[in-house]
């Protein structure tokens, strides 16, 4: 493809070493990260992670599963799956007990197993884009994906969709170029269509923003037989994925509904598709990323050269032009669908499509512009310094977002739960508590092993979910593991010398208590500055005071 054929000089070994760095960089920085990011229960890690360790749980245990917010089920599969391996010689309840009893060890373990399948899938797309281009330059700028925005890495320790989104998108992003080989997609697009077809259906099924990357392969494929198969084969694999939650399909499309047709968060405000005032700021917004827009802008730019050069007979290699085609056409389409309710996690599977977009364009530089063996050795040396500033600046990002992600978990951690065991306990959305975990996780799957939680810890056990979405509905208020309760009732049932309530909403929690308990005073003095604190009858340290 290139105008100066790039022979190995080095041997398939050496090749393989090299193409296993960044691989191994990116398993070292999600398990490292996870390790400073301190336990799941914390405010800042257990949503979504203990409601897909719930549904992981029921599925596990062989029952249909409740979560289908994302709808997830992927991750709710191999998370039953390690559950099951985990526990092949227990009966049910035991592994049920077991899960219960120590969540936190089956968190990690699928953070570490989403870890090393994103590790494996990287080395995979090394391998294949050094078969493609054999040359180790582009083949590292192919894996660079996961590195481009420190979001990924971020999302990537988490138990999370966009741990396995990484996976998705790095699999796509392997087809994708696979089909780069010469006669490859000629000779197997039947089998490329159904696999695109498979590839797309996870992701979806795994979060419905990966929907607009299923955009990127229709160029490559670009026949209505091929395009027909991608569509009847990425249908019968999403609705294969869904199968585990099966009875909740109904309402999983109500759930659908309300987020494209209302302009609000989780299907809330106005009933309006995109609020047209403030969708051109959110659209700069994710679109404003520095490598983003430049991975953007150098592929439109090369896509018009290639049209141009067409019309003057100097045709470009047709499938690095309807690869480069497809990937840009997806991450346009996802910044617009992302637009709506502008977050920059959920655009995680665009942010790995820069890697590829990159490779594509190495490559059609070196058929466009450079014409002589020794300009085409000055850009590769410059391509060079690039990825190693690159390098050392995405290195450095990193280390800033652990160390903040760090701090945040020592102030979770420094108000210690233990002082006040004396006290009734009411944590709040969302407390660094692990019974509060538990509770968060149990409700997203309708208060799912209840009993098991209430012989576990204790039926006197509560928590209050308070927001400005369920604010005065009969989503808010009080609860124990069955459901609401009555926040009198429980101060009249449990004499307790003191209240001991922390969590992040606090301003929320405020007003709520003003109504609930006109005329009571809480102290705020031990609140951290992400957690807000209410205490009555005992002070930061845990000693009884004659507050109450």
């Amino acid at each position: 493809m290139t105008r100066f054929p790039q022979t190995i000089t080095i041997g398939p070994r050496t090749a393989y070493l090299a193409l296993a760095i960044l691989p191994l960089c990116l398993l070292f920085s999600i398990i490292f990260f996870r390790m400073q990011s301190g336990p799941f229960w914390q405010w800042l890690n257990l949503d979504p992670s203990y409601p897909y360790l719930f549904g992981a749980l029921r599925m596990a245990d062989f029952s249909f599963g409740k979560m289908i917010e994302h709808p997830g089920t992927p991750l709710q599969m191999l998370g039953a799956l390690l559950i099951k391996v985990s526990n092949l010689t227990l009966p049910s309840a035991d592994m049920i007990r077991d899960v219960l009893s120590d969540p936190e060890k089956y968190l990690t373990g699928i953070s570490h197993l989403t870890a090393l399948l994103n590790a494996l899938a990287l080395f995979a797309l090394g391998i294949v884009g050094y078969g493609v281009s054999r040359s180790i330059l582009p083949a590292l700028l192919l894996q660079s994906g996961p590195f481009l925005s420190t979001v990924t890495i971020r999302h990537a320790e988490t138990v999370a969709p966009e741990s396995l989104l990484v996976f998705a998108t790095l699999v796509l992003c392997c087809l994708m170029v696979s089909a780069l080989r010469s006669g490859s997609l000629d000779n197997h697009r039947l089998l490329y269509a159904i696999g695109f077809g498979l590839v797309a259906a996870f992701g979806t099924a795994t979060k419905l923003t990966f929907l607009p990357i299923t955009l990127a392969p229709i160029f490559l494929l670009w026949t209505w037989r091929s395009l027909g198969i991608y569509a009847v084969s990425f249908s019968l694999f999403f609705a294969l994925f869904l199968l585990p939650v099966l009875p909740e399909w109904g309402v999983m499309f109500d759930w659908v509904s309300g987020l494209i047709f209302s302009s609000g968060f989780h299907g809330t405000g106005e009933a309006q598709t995109i609020d047209l005032s403030s969708y051109p700021g959110k659209v700069y917004k994710l679109a404003s990323r520095p490598l983003f827009f430049l991975s953007i802008l150098l592929s439109l730019f090369f896509l018009l050269k290639a049209w141009q050069g067409k019309k003057q007979g100097r045709p470009a290699p047709k499938l690095e032009i309807q690869a480069l085609a497809g990937i840009v056409t997806a991450q346009i389409a996802q910044i617009l669908v992302i637009a709506k309710h502008a977050t920059s996690f959920y655009m995680i599977p665009a942010f790995i499509l820069i890697g590829s977009g990159f490779f594509l364009l190495y490559r059609l530089a070196e058929t466009f512009y450079f014409t002589t063996p020794k300009s085409a050795l000055r850009f590769r040396k410059t391509v060079t310094a690039l990825f190693g500033i690159l390098v050392i600046a995405q290195t450095v990002g990193l280390w800033e977002m652990t160390s903040n992600h760090q701090a945040m978990g020592k102030r979770a951690l420094a108000l210690d739960n233990a002082l006040f065991s004396n006290c009734l306990k009411i944590p709040f959305t969302s407390a660094s508590d692990p019974d509060y975990a538990l509770h968060f996780g149990s409700y997203w799957n309708h208060y799912s092993y209840a009993d098991q939680l209430a012989e576990l810890k204790g039926r006197e056990n509560y928590w209050m979910n308070v927001s400005l979405e369920h604010f005065n509905t009969a989503e808010d208020g009080p609860r124990d593991w069955h459901g609401l309760r009555n926040l009198s009732e429980i101060l009249d049932e449990n004499h307790m010398p003191c209240i001991f309530m922390r969590g992040v909403n606090g301003d929320i929690m405020r007003k709520k208590l003003a109504i609930l308990l006109p005329g009571e005073k809480f102290n705020e003095g031990c609140s951290t500055l992400n957690e807000t604190v209410f205490t009555q009858g005992v002070d930061c340290q845990g000693q009884l005071t004659n507050e109450r």
